[in-house]
């Protein structure tokens, strides 16, 4: 963990930065995308009443009122290829809100560390596990839009109502890598 934790932030900052300035591999995560999601996935749904909730519900699901569900999937697929991982609460109202990679930060080192916890758990780049490595929430920073910086306040969000997509190269790490590292270096 502690090598692609160190790693990591430069490589989702090459792999954005290729994102925004190479055709070619702009082009390699638009066709993903396209030939993963296409106009987007949905549940084959046998009842009448659930299939019209589940209709109204992808029209308007996530907090920001923005994009309907077949969006939301395409962007957060994308975000998961270019910086490797992203997480999605669960909110009590039924909507999602995506979080980017960037966001999930260890609370008191503020940094991109392993953070011992008194249990036995650690803290590893912002995704707390238990003594038997086993994930049991996520700390997400808050974003200051008028200073243009993270807050150095975290949340904790258990894992039972988020969903976290990271791409892992190898059975040992907590966080993901760009799908396209190799490329980025």
């Amino acid at each position: 963990d502690l090598d692609v934790t160190h790693d990591r932030v430069s490589l989702v900052a090459k792999s954005r930065y290729l994102d925004r300035n190479s055709p070619l591999y702009h082009a390699f995560v638009n066709r993903l995308v396209e030939l993963i999601v296409g106009q987007g996935l949905d549940p084959v749904i046998d009842d009448d009443e659930a299939a019209a909730l589940y209709r109204r519900w992808s029209q308007d699901p996530e907090l920001r009122g923005i994009d309907d569900f077949a969006t939301l999937q395409r962007n957060v697929l994308r975000a998961w290829i270019v910086d490797g991982d992203v997480l999605t609460l669960r909110l009590r109202s039924g909507v999602l809100q995506v979080i980017e990679s960037d966001l999930i930060v260890s609370p008191r080192a503020f940094a991109r560390t392993i953070e011992p916890l008194p249990d036995g758990g650690s803290i590893i780049d912002g995704v707390e596990i238990n003594a038997e490595r086993r994930i049991v929430g996520y700390h997400i920073a808050q974003w200051s839009p008028q200073q243009n910086y993270l807050l150095p306040n975290t949340t904790k969000r258990d894992v039972d109502t988020t969903h976290f997509l990271a791409y892992r190269i190898r059975p040992s790490q907590t966080r993901g890598v760009p799908m396209g590292v190799s490329s980025a270096i």
